[in-house]
């Protein structure tokens, strides 16, 4: 059923003279109030009017414009003093300026864009811009003034509400104003209810009832309808007269009168249900009227006879047919009981606590806490902040088109936010929302009567607050909270956002037709330059960075794939690693890149061992011992060259392939290597240094953990495992990858036609995987000829000869740390062993020298070289190490 709004009316004010030189339009908000975007956007789609700026602009902007540039229109938006103010201003700079202003007069409001007044707006804008058209420069600037409001609504059930957002914040005396004559006409009403109770002055109120007084109270309540309390009706109106005062301050009861529908009853029912709550001496007066001095609250039998005995013509039983016909009163929330369901009339009712501590202080904090389902989801305001203008557009505009193809605002109950990658599909949905109440599915679902009075407090309080209703529904639970709030959304004053990956499943579980679907766009990587340039304190305009910031921001949205929120930790990580070295919060590249490999890496996956990198750009004696970088890789220069060019191809991949237009030419979206060798010639190290100097987290991959012996689970593993890898701009290492990667086999069974399918689909994940993938393995020839055929690098470790040995033995055994004589280059001659082997002969002369408590001497080589061999098996070796032991002990005596 089509809903009627309550549209933004324009009411035209007044005019003046005069007239610009050129035909485009400069949009200026005033105050700090919403410039109301669906006017922006909606007169930046018209094909007739150009638009001075790509947003409004403030006042001091509007005045720089100018001075410098030949502007026809200025439509300036606030409220009316701020908007007047600013009118005289831009007149007194430009007296050939046409000047068309709006005036908010409730706060923040939004155009309905199918209003005729809006029409009217449309009509004057582009007169006055023919009229710029005209160079006679004897006419003078015309001022158009027009007032926004929102009449008020006596439809509910036909309209959907939209509350303004408060023009300033309510005073103390404003709250407590309203409140008191709330409570006089509670007592008002009640005392009219006493009244026909009142028995002789021996009687005791209640509890002892005597037939004669029974027959009294049963006659009275009879006539109710035909008594009138003139005492209450005045305090009504009174406390009416006070709500129609408050509109601009926007207390508490006058944003609760407008979630009720402006009813009468429903309110009346709530301030009765409240008065316990502001007043103790409505404690004892209700217990008196329920017999029992224990019921400190009223039931819904006894408010439906005060509401009675206080209007006239009204009985309990038609105020209590009022009260059941209004689904609004049991879906609100704000009363508790009747959230739960069908009441008795016996039952006692009872405000929620929140909604009391909010009646009472008007801070709409105290609305928004924690459920006891833990539904409600914080959601960070710098990571909305992060989304681009202009991405901004396109996501409104995106909305906008979903909304209209449903027939407009009205005629949508939600809509569903799909479309983008996961990260940014929250924030936009933020960006979307503005101020919002968020709230996400858990991982299971309580019982449906509690999942719905939850809801129905949520939306309560999204609409109590001004804010949007953003749903989450990502998730195990996510479908089971969709089909509960779904007698809910005709409630919101505003469509809430549904964040749905899959909307098709929504809509199929819906049954229902006003549900627009916004399938916004993935970000861009202009998105994703601009989000990263905020984070370091850059200017989105490309034209005002350095060479050096551009290139940093443009390697960091390259490579690390996060939204904002992640991007959001990156800077907060940055600026801590840099107070860490005493630079005061000032992070330099290295404490970007170090913040950001951390967010990104934030859940490190349970399937693969996380190593971070150490800084390739320091010294060597700065850096820390046992992270390679490649100048530590010992190998023969082509193969170094190799390892050179895979950097190269990493680190140039987006010019290349993106601005030069080479991707095409590929199939692959990222890079992988094979490193072939027998063990211990430094496969793996050359993985670990390469990781170094791209400054990325290095993800060794268990293969354990990976392959299942259950269908479908290797798949989800590597799934897993490419997902993470990508956002966190890891490099992927898979060590001994013959065992994952080997030959495809003829199918002989079900266990072959499955791991077949596995190697398949780890071949097109590689494919799909835009980063460096290291694969090493000592037998390649059982490497897939699939996989071989996608290489971009195959790199071959040869067993090190005579100087890589020796080379190797320099590292093993740092020169800061020996003592004495040594000829490492005789037992590099001498041992003809692999790097890995080597490195091992090292810490074992380490050990023995730790515990002697001296530096390492050229015996504590000799001695942990021969364990080494023992341990090998090479007894072979033995005699020439025992040879050069002989030459060293003869030489030191």
């Amino acid at each position: 059923m089509a809903r009627r709004s309550r549209r933004l009316t324009l009411g035209r004010l007044e005019g003046g003279a005069r007239m610009p030189e050129s035909r485009t339009l400069l949009i200026v908000k005033v105050g700090e109030g919403d410039p109301i975007d669906l006017l922006f956007e909606t007169l930046d789609d018209a094909p007739d009017l150009a638009l001075a700026t790509a947003r409004p602009v403030r006042l001091a902007e509007a005045k720089l414009l100018l001075q410098r540039e030949e502007l026809a229109v200025a439509l300036l938006i606030g409220r009316e003093t701020e908007v007047q103010a600013a009118a005289r201003e831009l007149r007194g700079l430009r007296p050939s300026l046409h000047i068309v202003t709006v005036s908010i007069e409730q706060g923040t409001a939004q155009l309905a864009v199918q209003d005729s007044n809006f029409a009217e707006l449309l009509v004057v804008i582009r007169s006055l811009l023919d009229e710029a058209a005209d160079t006679d420069s004897k006419r003078v600037g015309v001022t158009r003034n027009y007032r926004a409001h929102l009449p008020p609504s006596r439809r509910r059930e036909r309209a959907r509400r939209n509350l303004p957002v408060p023009t300033g914040p309510a005073t103390e005396s404003e709250v407590a104003g309203s409140l008191g004559a709330a409570l006089t006409w509670v007592e008002a009403a009640t005392r009219a209810l006493m009244e026909m109770w009142l028995g002789k002055p021996s009687e005791s109120p209640g509890f002892v009832v005597s037939w004669d007084s029974l027959q009294r109270w049963w006659t009275a309540i009879a006539g109710i309808a035909s008594r009138r309390s003139d005492t209450a009706d005045r305090a009504f109106d009174r406390f009416r007269q006070r709500l129609v005062e408050e509109q601009k301050s926007q207390t508490p009861l006058v944003r609760l009168a407008r979630l009720l529908g402006d009813d009468d009853i429903a309110l009346k029912l709530h301030l009765i249900v409240a008065a316990s709550d502001f007043d103790v001496r409505f404690h004892r007066l209700f217990g008196v009227l329920q017999d029992d001095f224990g019921r400190r609250y009223p039931s819904l039998g006894l408010a439906c006879a005060i509401i009675a005995a206080s209007q006239e013509g009204a009985t309990p039983l038609s105020v209590r047919s009022a009260i059941a016909g209004n689904r609004l009163l049991g879906q609100s929330g704000v009363i508790a009981t009747l959230a739960s369901g069908a009441v008795n009339a016996d039952e006692p009712l009872r405000l929620e606590p929140r909604v009391v501590d909010w009646l009472l202080n008007a801070q709409d904090e105290s609305l928004i806490l924690q459920d006891e389902l833990r539904l409600l989801q914080g959601f960070p305001a710098d990571a909305v902040d992060l989304v681009p203008t202009g991405r901004r557009r396109t996501i409104r505009l995106v909305e906008r088109r979903a909304i209209q193809a449903h027939g407009g605002i009205d005629q949508v109950a939600a809509v569903l936010l799909a479309g983008s990658v996961p990260g940014w599909l929250e924030a936009d949905a933020g960006a979307l929302a503005g101020v919002e109440v968020r709230i996400a599915a858990p991982e299971s679902l309580p019982a449906a009567d509690a999942i719905e009075r939850t809801l129905a407090l949520h939306v309560a309080t999204a609409n109590l607050t001004g804010r949007r209703l953003v749903v989450d529904l990502r998730g195990p639970g996510g479908m089971g909270l969709w089909q509960a709030l779904l007698p809910l959304l005709d409630l919101a004053d505003a469509p809430p956002y549904a964040i749905a990956p899959n909307p098709a499943q929504l809509l199929g579980a819906a049954v229902r037709g006003d549900l627009a679907i916004a399938m916004l766009p993935p970000p861009t990587a202009a998105d994703r330059r601009a989000a990263v340039a905020a984070i370091l304190g850059i200017e989105e305009d490309e034209d005002d960075r350095d060479e050096a910031a551009g290139g940093l921001v443009d390697s960091l949205s390259d490579r690390f794939r996060i939204g904002p929120v992640q991007m959001a930790d990156a800077g907060a990580l940055a600026r801590a690693s840099a107070a860490g070295k005493g630079r005061s919060g000032v992070p330099d590249d290295d404490d970007w890149l170090s913040g950001f490999r951390r967010a990104a890496g934030a859940s490190a996956p349970s399937l693969a061992r996380r190593i971070e990198p150490q800084s390739c750009t320091s010294g060597e004696g700065e850096r820390p011992s046992g992270f390679p970088c490649l100048t530590d890789v010992v190998l023969p220069p082509d193969q170094h060259e190799q390892l050179r060019a895979v950097l190269r191809h990493v680190r140039c991949a987006s010019t290349v392939l993106d601005d030069w237009g080479f991707r095409a030419l590929v199939d692959a979206a990222g890079i992988a290597a094979l490193f072939t060798g027998e063990s211990g010639t430094g496969k793996t190290m050359a993985a670990h240094a390469l990781a170094s100097e791209l400054g990325a987290d290095l993800y060794a991959i268990d293969l354990a953990n990976i392959v299942s012996k259950y269908i479908g689970e290797t798949e989800k593993n590597l799934d897993v495992i490419f997902d993470d890898a990508e956002r966190a701009g890891a490099v992927l290492l898979f060590d001994e990858a013959d065992a994952l990667f080997g030959k495809r086999s003829n199918v002989g069974d079900a266990h072959d036609r499955y791991a077949n399918i596995e190697v398949a689909y780890l071949l097109q994940r590689m494919q799909l995987f835009p980063g460096l993938a290291i694969l090493t393995t000592n037998h390649p020839e059982n490497i897939d000829a699939a996989f071989t055929r996608r290489l971009r690098f195959r790199v071959d470790f040869p067993r090190p000869d005579v100087a890589a040995r020796h080379a190797i033995w320099e590292q093993s055994v740092p020169e800061r740390l020996r003592t004495g004589f040594f000829d490492l280059k005789q037992v590099a001659a001498a041992l003809d062993v692999t790097g890995g082997t080597i490195r091992l002969m090292g810490l074992h002369a380490a050990m023995l020298a730790a515990e002697s408590g001296e530096h390492i001497s050229f015996a504590h080589v000799l001695e942990g070289a021969r364990a080494m061999l023992v341990r090998l098996g090479s007894y072979s070796e033995l005699p020439r190490l025992d040879a050069i032991a002989q030459a060293h002990r003869a030489e030191a005596a």
